[in-house]
């Protein structure tokens, strides 16, 4: 088995119906509309857009969610955006998101296939998290704010950082703009997802000293 449909996240969630979400099959079973909210909800949380570039940018990115692991695979970019900060953001709120739960009808060996989108005019989640938008660090030339802790940690261990910690400029690093392809970004998050599998729980020691050991590793840029 394996569905398609285009999940519409900046929509209010209770307006969630078939005929919005543009999907392939006539009707939205209930297990479908969860799964949709929850990793809208994780979606929004670990994307770091302004208002201002939320409204500038239009932007999709594809990705099939594997129902066994609760992780995505074949990520892309559909229609990028045209300003790879907004294309790295875009990339690396899904390929750093933690694996979701699968409600048990769903799971198995099958695969369903999101759209993630931002731009336009765009209301909703999205609007209202890039409300929260801070940052002060400015990239190297010819190179794109990355965020040395993924936002995504935020929702895995929510008592230990907050958004303005984490957008701190000691906490981003530069990404050269020939970089942002989704083989390179999952490099990058791929130590951060087996961190989630194998600490349920952690310290805020134990974060940090990851992100250093991963700025070491892959010579990631400070200034």
């Amino acid at each position: 088995m394996q569905i398609f449909f285009v999940a519409l996240f900046w929509m209010i969630w209770s307006s969630l119906v078939a005929p919005e979400i543009g999907m392939a099959h006539t009707i939205l079973r209930p297990e479908e509309v969860e799964l949709a909210r929850l990793l809208g909800n994780s979606f929004s949380q670990s994307l770091d857009v302004s208002v201002e570039q939320n409204r500038k940018y239009r932007a999709i990115l594809q990705a099939r969610l594997n129902t066994g692991s609760g992780r995505f695979e074949d990520v892309k970019l559909f229609l990028p955006s045209g300003n790879a900060q907004v294309d790295l953001d875009l990339l690396d709120a899904v390929l750093s998101m933690d694996k979701v739960s699968v409600p048990s009808i769903l799971r198995g060996n099958d695969f369903i296939d999101f759209e993630f989108m931002i731009g336009g005019s765009a209301s909703g989640e999205i609007s209202e998290i890039a409300k929260r938008y801070h940052r002060e660090f400015v990239p190297q030339a010819g190179s794109s704010a990355f965020h040395a802790i993924p936002l995504s940690v935020l929702q895995k261990y929510p008592t230990l950082f907050t958004y303005l910690e984490l957008t701190s400029p000691a906490h981003f690093r530069s990404i050269a703009n020939k970089k942002i392809r989704t083989e390179e970004i999952a490099k990058l998050r791929e130590p951060w997802l087996r961190f989630f599998d194998s600490h349920p729980s952690a310290s805020k020691q134990q974060i940090l000293e990851l992100e250093k050991e991963l700025d070491l590793r892959f010579a990631l840029l400070k200034h």
